[in-house]
């Protein structure tokens, strides 16, 4: 994948619209994993490439956003350009995500899902308060 702006507007309409459906369809209050498993691979994918910083900045030009905006983690950058979700519900995905990431080698080790792996450590919003006291997760 080049990074190019089309290349990154593309990989933002897709989670617009992961997002979006995630949010209706009768998706239910489980709906979101779909939305920040696709976040999570976009931001492995250029974490892997050396470009999640640079991506940040582009988004952060494509969608007119706040430049204090480049003080803050890629993943808060992608949630915030392609949701509609609020600041804490923002910081809490993010966080979760940003968990994950730390943690995935103990993930890929146990076989398990991104899914899995947030309902094993108390859901999004268990990974988001383990990131700030940097707990191990529970993968038993």
């Amino acid at each position: 994948m080049t990074l190019d702006r089309k290349s990154v507007e593309e990989k933002l309409t897709e989670l617009q619209k992961i997002w979006t459906k995630s949010r209706t369809h009768n998706r239910g209050r489980f709906g979101f994993y779909r939305y920040l498993r696709a976040v999570y691979n976009w931001y492995a994918e250029l974490r892997t490439k050396g470009s999640a910083k640079k991506a940040r900045d582009e988004i952060i030009k494509l969608h007119k956003l706040s430049k204090k905006l480049r003080q803050n983690h890629p993943i808060n950058v992608i949630i915030a350009a392609t949701s509609n979700e609020d600041k804490r519900t923002l910081s809490r995905w993010a966080r979760a995500l940003r968990y994950a990431w730390r943690y995935r080698h103990l993930r890929q080790q146990h076989r398990m899902t991104l899914k899995e792996f947030f309902q094993k450590n108390g859901g999004p919003a268990g990974c988001a308060t383990k990131l700030k006291s940097c707990i191990k997760p529970n993968l038993n």
